[in-house]
């Protein structure tokens, strides 16, 4: 009967602090963003040069968040099963550099491949200046925690299971580009996406939390390519028109 009362405090506990050994376990992870340079490169003139005259904040949070979302709880006399389902917001502090320099750094290293014009720092000379604002910058994910174990008169066993679900990000700003004061055309990009992420024959939790965070990344990372690869072409056909 100590061994039941000991197993029903513990899960208690356990429960209680889910979130938080999950959050703590992220944190010491910093995910990587990076940018896919796969696109043909295009030979063209690249004269005409383009200067960032705004660049707004990203909507990213702060710092990297757990929250329960639910616990179910099956309590028999043989067997009990517990799963604790936990909703991530991907954060600042979870990410290896700050995302609002990895767009331009994307934007610029892509340009250079597939842009007919050249970015510049000079404001002043530029023949064109492009305003970027964001209005949607996220990436969410799941994380679930579950147990079962099985009750032999005064012994018990357990099984402990962690897996992560697919990451959802979404990505959307408008951009205005501009001779002088004139505005040659104002549009806004979306992409948003599902990164499929494979849980399964994970051995080290540490390994499976630190790549389910690394998925996160990712997904936003391929939306932020596919939003510059769209406004680098509507770039060069407003400028060559």
């Amino acid at each position: 009967m100590k061994n039941l009362v000991f197993y029903f405090c513990g899960l208690l506990l356990t429960s209680c602090s889910s979130s938080t050994i999950l959050l703590n376990s992220l944190n010491k992870t910093k995910a990587p963003l990076y940018y896919l340079h796969d696109t043909p490169k295009k030979d063209c003139d690249r004269t005409t040069t383009i200067s960032i005259s705004e660049f707004s904040n990203n909507q990213l949070p702060t710092t990297t968040t757990v929250e329960k979302i639910n616990r179910k709880i099956i309590p028999l006399i043989f067997y009990n099963y517990e799963e604790v389902n936990l909703g991530v917001k991907l954060g600042k502090s979870s990410l290896n550099q700050d995302y609002n320099n990895f767009f331009k750094y994307a934007l610029n290293t892509e340009s250079k491949r597939t842009g007919c014009f050249s970015l510049t720092d000079s404001v002043s000379s530029a023949d064109f200046s492009l305003q970027i604002k964001y209005d949607t910058c996220f990436a969410n994910s799941k994380y679930q925690m579950k147990s079962t174990t099985i009750f032999i008169l005064l012994f018990y066993g357990t099984t402990y299971e962690e897996s992560g679900s697919p990451a959802y990000s979404k990505l959307r700003f408008s951009a205005e580009l501009k001779r002088g004061e004139d505005v040659i055309f104002t549009k806004n990009y979306l992409a948003d996406r599902v990164q499929p992420f494979i849980s399964n024959n994970y051995k080290d939790i540490n390994k499976l939390r630190s790549d389910f965070l690394v998925n996160m990344a990712e997904s936003l990372s391929l939306n932020t390519k596919d939003c510059i690869e769209l406004l680098i072409q509507d770039i060069n056909d407003n400028i060559n028109n």
